[in-house]
């Protein structure tokens, strides 16, 4: 079984994902991991496609992150894909408390928030839209 955990940031898709993933013994990627270095500095196109390509090979995965164009094959491979929503609010406060925690500058706070807001609107344009190939597989979950 290949699962895509996807939604904006602030949702709890990597939560939801690590629960899905313990619960039914399935190995979680998380694409934040493949994107970026622990410092969150953005890795080369050529380490990010050795990762992904290495990931998406196994035979079952949850695979999550707020990503719908890189990664784009991920939604393809992904048996059924789980589109995580919730208020703006919801996802506000919870970018702002991580962001407190990690101590990340007030510049990536906006950047994520901004994200945050456009991003189910972006969605209904491509994974949420019913012309979208995979939107059969889509499963939404409010949160």
């Amino acid at each position: 079984m290949k699962i895509r955990v996807v939604g904006a940031p602030g949702t709890g898709k990597t939560t939801y994902a690590q629960q899905l993933a313990h619960t039914h013994t399935i190995p979680l990627i998380q694409l934040d991991e493949i994107k970026f270095y622990s410092d969150y500095s953005v890795r080369s196109i050529s380490q990010r496609k050795q990762l992904f390509n290495t990931a998406r090979k196994q035979r079952s995965w949850i695979m999550e992150g707020a990503f719908l164009l890189d990664f784009i094959q991920s939604f393809d491979d992904a048996d059924v894909i789980v589109y995580l929503r919730c208020s703006f609010i919801k996802k506000a406060f919870r970018i702002v408390i991580r962001h407190l925690r990690r101590g990340d500058s007030v510049r990536s706070l906006f950047a994520l928030l901004r994200n945050a807001y456009s991003f189910d609107k972006r969605a209904q344009q491509s994974i949420l839209s019913p012309e979208h190939p995979c939107f059969a597989k889509v499963i939404i979950r409010d949160m």
